[in-house]
């Protein structure tokens, strides 16, 4: 079967963005006032189900944290590439 096109899940699968995702929510967590010292391993015990999924089970730790309290604002300084042959995409795409 020969395909049109790919779909990539790029974040965790194109771009290792756990170091982002982690600098982001430990911004956003200081500038509300909340705890801001996690960890790459808790960070990503807390993605995989978007932002606001995220962003509650952090306020977990604290009883009372509003969610709306929180503007995330990051930079793109620790997204890195994962390295992706075109072995790798051939296979992927049925070529």
């Amino acid at each position: 079967m020969k395909y049109q096109a790919a779909i990539f899940d790029m974040d965790g699968t194109i771009l290792n963005t756990i170091e982002d995702l982690t600098n982001a929510l430990n911004y956003a967590m200081k500038e509300t006032g909340h705890r801001h010292n996690y960890t790459n391993e808790d960070t990503k015990n807390f993605f995989g189900s978007g932002v606001e999924v995220a962003l509650t089970r952090a306020l977990a730790y604290e009883a009372g944290a509003r969610l709306d309290s929180l503007v995330a604002v990051g930079t793109k300084d620790e997204v890195i590439p994962k390295s992706v042959t075109k072995e790798e995409v051939e296979r992927i795409s049925g070529d």
